[in-house]
Order: C-alpha cells, then sequence, then structure tokens
C-alpha cells in the first residue's frame, strides 16, 4: 500500500487491514516524526477523498 487510493482498493477488493511499511519509511527519512505525520494524513485525505467521489460513508460501505 503506497497511497490512500491503493487503501480504498484494496478494501473494495476485500481486504479486512492494509498495512504502510515503505511510505512511513519514506516520511521519516524525510522529516522525522513530522514527515510520518504527514504521510498519515495525506494517506487519510486521499482514502476520504475516494470514499466522498464513491457515496461511501463509512469504511464498511467499500465495496466492489
Amino acid at each position: 500500500i503506497r497511497s490512500g487510493t491503493n487503501m480504498f482498493k484494496a478494501l473494495a477488493l476485500g481486504a479486512e487491514c492494509c498495512w504502510v511499511g515503505r511510505p512511513a519509511l519514506w516520511g521519516l527519512a524525510y522529516a522525522g516524526e513530522n514527515g510520518v505525520d504527514l504521510m498519515l494524513e495525506t494517506f487519510y485525505d486521499e482514502l476520504k477523498r475516494c470514499m466522498q467521489l464513491t457515496g461511501c460513508n463509512s469504511v464498511e460501505e467499500i465495496t466492489r
């Protein structure tokens, strides 16, 4: 998983959870703890945007 969009796709295909590894390390290398915070905010914003565009009000509503 490298973006909030990837997370949305995985959930739509039936994933029960998503793990994020490399982007968190990129954020850490970029700006330490603040970089990880920025990465998480970006993921959340991207996931939220995908949910809004598809009319999903909760994660449980993300289906094929």
